[in-house]
């Protein structure tokens, strides 16, 4: 997940600014003309020259975003993220958003400049960054994010949701912002059917690059949509969480072949279904899990798309 940061000034002036926007508007009568006849002409009187009403004051929100939303568009664009901004832009004249691409993660990342800079030059730190959910836990961690303030501070027009979310928190949380869910791809010159079922992958002689260390720390989309798209449940009949042994059981033998012939691709370097993804691109493995956000969003994709494979070749999706 990809979070938000926001300072608690950027936050107090936002709503002073639209408070002062609210302004009053005074209506002056018309009046109509006399119809007696005119009296001694009046000495003619100076008008005041108008004093024109000074513009508000222009703030800029510096936000962070991850190259992920530009990287694989066209031109490096972002028509959805520019029609966003052009939509509050609109709604807020005097507010105007600085936005500055970094890399995702790693080196010169997100996470890595926000840290790196906020104890020796935290000027330069923005008011709004993306972070996924792993880097976002580190920050909250760090004490480098700041909370968003009180409801009688946040403006609702701004953010309706922010003052029932807010109310009584005593915990950070982060606010979604794009998600992504993780497909497979194959290669096609492998066979003339997709691989379904888990049957067809080990006859077929797929080599399956599979991610084992994600971000999050939670299972893999790919496991998930095994387990669930042969039959597991993930609760019981009262709604309690639970997990079926046996499904368990026939997913992990099914693995362990894959694994026993060589066919299971995993690592260090495969950490996630972003290091499969590229691994794949460069012709290691013939079924790959893939993020379906990069797979898509790339115009020059190799391989065809399918469904995680199933038990019994049910196609099944998240």
């Amino acid at each position: 997940m990809k979070q938000f940061k926001l300072k608690a000034a950027g936050w107090f002036l936002w709503s002073l600014l639209l408070f002062l926007l609210g302004g009053c508007q005074t209506v002056i009568p018309a009046t109509t003309p006399p119809t007696s006849l005119p009296t001694t002409p009046m000495l003619p009187t100076s008008t005041p020259p108008a004093t024109a009403t000074p513009a508000p004051e222009l703030t800029t929100l510096t936000f962070w975003v991850p190259d992920l939303l530009v990287a694989h568009t066209a031109e490096g664009d972002t028509p959805l993220l520019n029609a966003q901004l052009a939509t509050f832009a609109r709604q807020h004249p005097a507010i105007q958003v600085e936005l500055l691409i970094k890399k995702a993660g790693g080196a010169g990342g997100l996470y890595d400049l926000l840290s790196t800079a906020a104890p020796v030059a935290p000027e330069v730190l923005p008011d709004l960054i993306v972070l996924n959910e792993s880097d976002l836990r580190a920050a909250v961690d760090s004490q480098l994010l700041q909370p968003a303030p009180t409801a009688d501070m946040v403006s609702t027009t701004a953010f309706p949701f922010v003052p029932s979310a807010t109310r009584n928190l005593t915990y950070t949380y982060g606010v979604p912002f794009l998600v992504d869910l993780e497909q497979l791809v194959y290669n096609p010159r492998l066979s003339v059917h997709i691989p379904l079922s888990w049957t067809a992958v080990l006859s077929g002689r797929y080599s399956l690059l599979f991610p084992t260390a994600p971000v999050t720390e939670l299972a893999a989309d790919f496991l998930l949509g095994a387990y669930l798209g042969s039959g597991g449940a993930v609760v019981d009949e009262e709604g309690n969480p639970t997990l079926e042994r046996a499904r368990l059981e026939e997913l992990y033998t099914f693995l362990a072949a894959l694994h026993e012939e060589k066919r299971l691709q995993v690592g260090p370097e495969l950490q996630t279904a972003t290091d499969c993804w590229a691994a794949y691109q460069q012709g290691l493995g013939t079924l790959s899990v893939v993020p379906a956000g990069e797979y898509w969003n790339n115009t020059a994709r190799i391989g065809s798309p399918t469904w995680v494979p199933t038990s019994e070749g049910a196609p099944f999706a998240l």
